[in-house]
């Protein structure tokens, strides 16, 4: 993608906030990027994480079948902060979280 736009190494990284060594490290498949980093690089591109972690016809697929309302929330940065505070959260962690959440949202006229 970055050799599709015309984009060399270094101004990539500097977009991303990275070494141009990692760039080039990441592309030979030489190391995995965390998901901050590919997160950034995404970001730098002008693209979605999911380009780098589906195969691109499931990216096409997935976008294609989420609608436009969908797209615009998960485009909206604090719900990719919740996303990002929740993603190591186990099943019973996530349900304690939401059921505070609800509780919240039930009493905070009372706040």
């Amino acid at each position: 993608m970055r050799e599709e736009k015309g984009i060399t190494v270094t101004d990539l990284a500097e977009k991303a906030g990275v070494s141009p060594g990692l760039i080039s490290q990441i592309e030979q498949d030489q190391t995995i990027p965390s998901l901050d980093t590919l997160e950034n690089i995404a970001r730098a591109l002008g693209s979605s994480i999911c380009y780098f972690l589906l195969e691109q016809e499931n990216v096409t697929d997935l976008i294609s079948s989420m609608s436009p309302d969908l797209i615009e929330l998960l485009s909206d940065p604090r719900v990719q902060a919740v996303l990002r505070a929740v993603r190591d959260f186990t099943q019973g962690e996530l349900r304690f979280v939401l059921n505070q959440i609800h509780f919240f949202k039930r009493y905070r006229d009372l706040l």
